[in-house]
């Protein structure tokens, strides 16, 4: 744990604005935060809110399965079976599809070759923190052709975006009303949130760093209106909306690492924590799977063990659930970096040496 800290204090000595860890190994705790929530310098604490944008995916993940429980929704349904705007849509995919990022979607890119399908995406407004309705936003999505048939690759997408839109047919109520309501307030996960609503006063400051240069603020939201989660207007975004601290998001992994506490099966736990593509596909990288909204380490590549499920957010949240070591790893802090800041690796492989 001590070598944990130096890797944490020395980054922020480095000139990362505010980093805060938490460790949980067999019931037991550790902590190191240090640094900075925002530009005023307020110190950086375990229940400083921040941006979580992609973690956001494990939470939509854990909904579905709710719903998937109680026979309101199957996986393998379809959403031209689900909702009226995909009706007439050939071989549109499935939930499970969804879940998995095999689904044929992808993500609007402006820089992408005209008339590809990142491109048109652009082209429409197709945009995961624009301001439209979940409706209009698969209405758009339903009228772009496939990158893929679904189910033939896997492609990082707005499938968990999507998966807000069928959350709400099937369940006549919002992600974010069911997410409060079955897992932040069950959990006590006070300072999270898909709505900015009171916890924006809480939010702090969000920067642009890269190595070698001094962390720029990119978005600073107490004084103003400048980051899109401000926007009351703002599209409920299941793959990337979400805002939370260190502490609560701490609280769901351990949640998931015993079974679920309640908030979903043992079953639905093992279904979203564990790699779900066929042998043939692989996820983000070579050798790396996918459950539902996080990758899966395949066979140990130091220092990853095989079995772990773990993923992150643009502003530098990570997260891991190592289920055979009892172990749950979150990092939080507040730097956009295109993901050039070696911190989250540096820390993994000092906490599985």
């Amino acid at each position: 744990m001590e070598a944990l800290a130096e890797v944490v204090s020395n980054a922020v000595r480095d000139g990362l604005p505010g980093v805060g860890l938490r460790v949980v190994r067999a019931g037991q705790r550790f902590e190191v935060v240090a640094g900075v929530a925002d530009e005023a310098g307020t110190p950086l604490t375990a229940d400083s809110v921040g941006r979580y944008y992609s973690s956001a995916k494990v939470v939509t993940s854990v909904v579905v399965m709710q719903l998937v429980e109680e026979g309101l929704l199957d996986l393998g349904t379809s959403l031209a079976e689900l909702l009226p705007e995909w009706s007439n849509v050939d071989n549109s995919p499935t939930v499970f599809q969804l879940l998995t990022h095999t689904a044929g979607l992808t993500y609007g890119d402006a820089s992408a070759t005209s008339g590809s399908v990142e491109a048109s995406y652009v082209a429409v407004g197709i945009n995961h923190e624009g301001e439209m309705s979940l409706e209009t936003f698969s209405t758009k999505v339903a009228a772009q052709a496939p990158c893929f048939s679904p189910g033939a690759q896997w492609r990082y997408s707005i499938a968990h975006d999507m998966l807000g839109r069928v959350i709400e047919v099937a369940a006549g109520r919002s992600l974010d009303e069911l997410a409060a309501a079955r897992i932040f307030e069950p959990l006590g996960m006070g300072r999270t949130s898909f709505r900015a609503g009171d916890l924006v006063a809480l939010l702090g400051t969000c920067w642009n760093h890269q190595p070698g240069s001094d962390p720029q603020v990119v978005l600073a939201d107490k004084a103003g209106a400048r980051s899109d989660f401000m926007n009351p207007r703002r599209m409920l975004s299941g793959g990337g909306g979400l805002l939370s601290t260190l502490e609560d998001f701490t609280r769901l992994c351990e949640a998931l690492l015993r079974g679920g506490d309640g908030i979903v099966t043992p079953e639905s736990v093992d279904a979203i924590l564990s790699d779900q593509l066929p042998p043939q596909l692989d996820g983000p990288d070579p050798g790396i799977g996918f459950g539902f909204g996080g990758l899966v380490t395949r066979v140990g590549a130091s220092p990853w063990p095989q079995g772990v499920f773990s993923w992150g957010g643009y502003a530098g949240t990570q997260f891991l659930i190592d289920q055979p070591n009892e172990l749950v790893v979150c990092l939080h802090m507040q730097v956009q970096h295109d993901f050039t800041i070696s911190l989250w690796h540096e820390l993994v492989a000092a906490l599985y040496q």
